[in-house]
């Protein structure tokens, strides 16, 4: 393991933006998660969405936990990161995948229902914008963890 004084000042630095930024992610989640439960009051179990956007108001509570949980996960990887521990680092990658996978989904998702809306059309393109800027801090993040001047530090 290598000493803190041959550590990147720059493994510190992301550390703690990730484990900010995750915990706003996680926080905000679960409480849209139980707010939503709150609101929605009781499910009727044989109910069936009569289209894609109703399918994901309809589990947008399984959704928030999933976010929720690999928030968490981050958080736990942002610690370990500091740490200099190898798995922690493969944690954050792998979660900043998924996340970018899950937020590239959702919003080719969210264009193709919204275009044939003629209340929301107008806003399917943004749905495409928001999902690629959502993304490229991750894929940004990615570059980072996995490149050499960085990677060798873990070992």
């Amino acid at each position: 393991m290598k000493t803190e004084e041959t550590k990147p000042k720059s493994i510190k630095s992301v550390s703690t933006i990730i484990i900010a930024l995750s915990a706003m992610i996680a926080f905000g989640n679960l409480m849209g998660a139980m707010t939503w439960s709150m609101m929605s009051g009781s499910s009727d179990t044989n109910y069936q969405p009569a289209n894609g956007f109703e399918f994901l108001l309809s589990n947008y509570v399984a959704m928030c936990l999933v976010v929720a949980a690999l928030g968490i996960s981050n958080i736990i990887g942002g610690i370990y990161f500091i740490r200099l521990k190898n798995w922690a680092r493969l944690v954050l990658v792998v979660t900043s995948v998924i996340f970018i996978a899950a937020v590239l989904t959702l919003s080719i998702f969210m264009f193709q229902n919204f275009r044939g809306d003629e209340l929301a059309g107008s806003f399917a393109p943004f749905a495409l914008v928001v999902g690629l800027g959502v993304s490229i801090p991750f894929g940004l993040l990615i570059r980072y963890l996995v490149s050499d001047n960085i990677r060798k530090h873990f070992d």
